[in-house]
């Protein structure tokens, strides 16, 4: 259920449109989510709640390592903060609790190291030997956010990009 922007005089909240809020999520509203709400309605502009979560894999030592060693070309050795800033996300199923997410991660393990290695390179021969979950873990520390707003004006699309063309046909699998 998508909430639309109602007029709100005097930065206040009905009883009745909080009901609504709660009956459109699908267990009680954690305290984080209840006081986005009301910003949100509270603002001159409307966001969504995204029926998504996300996950964002941040490398470790490990993971700095085997591109510091393996990449010869590279002006310079990365440092463990360079190689942290500019992280992957994830969008993952909706979670409440931040263990929920880390069992989906663990679950989707093997996709998200051959995306991660494959981000750097496509040649599997240069990827470490064990790509296990323990290997996993070791390399990447994973933060999940149960909640997802939309801040952009524009819709979310999928299937096809601009140019017609399905994603699928430009995703490394």
């Amino acid at each position: 259920m998508v909430l639309e922007k109602p007029a709100v005089e005097n930065n206040s909240l009905s009883a009745s449109l909080f009901k609504i809020f709660l009956q459109s999520t699908s267990a009680l509203a954690k305290y984080s989510d209840i006081k986005i709400f009301f910003f949100l309605l509270e603002t001159k502009f409307m966001y969504y709640f995204i029926e998504r979560s996300v996950a964002i894999l941040k490398p470790k030592r490990p993971f700095l390592e085997w591109v510091n060693s393996t990449f010869h070309d590279i002006p310079q050795q990365l440092t463990l903060s360079a190689i942290r800033t500019d992280c992957n996300s994830y969008l993952i199923p909706e979670v409440e609790e931040i263990e929920d997410g880390v069992n989906f991660i663990n679950s989707k393990f093997m996709d998200l190291f051959a995306m991660e290695l494959s981000s750097w390179t496509e040649d599997e021969s240069l990827w470490p030997q064990t790509l296990s979950l323990k290997t996993f873990w070791e390399w990447f520390d994973v933060e999940i956010s149960p909640t997802t707003v939309d801040l952009s004006d524009e819709e979310v699309t999928t299937g096809e990009s601009k140019s017609g063309r399905a994603f699928k046909d430009n995703t490394i699998h």
